[in-house]
């Protein structure tokens, strides 16, 4: 999985191209993230439960302070 040579990347749309955020990219039954300053560093993978629940967590504010 650590492959990302003809990835498609995306990002926010209000990230603009100069902000720093993070980049998904959907492969088969993985989601992948990286920085988007660094593309060529760390991806994490998560599968198809994982990013769900952490998609559900941000909609229910979890993560806020």
């Amino acid at each position: 999985m650590g492959e990302t040579s003809g990835a498609t990347w995306r990002r926010p749309a209000r990230c603009g191209n100069e902000s720093a955020c993070v980049e998904v990219e959907f492969a088969g039954d993985h989601v992948r993230v990286r920085n988007s300053q660094q593309p060529e560093g760390p991806i994490t993978t998560f599968d198809l439960d994982e990013w769900a629940a952490f998609v559900n967590a941000v909609k229910g504010n979890e993560f806020d302070r």
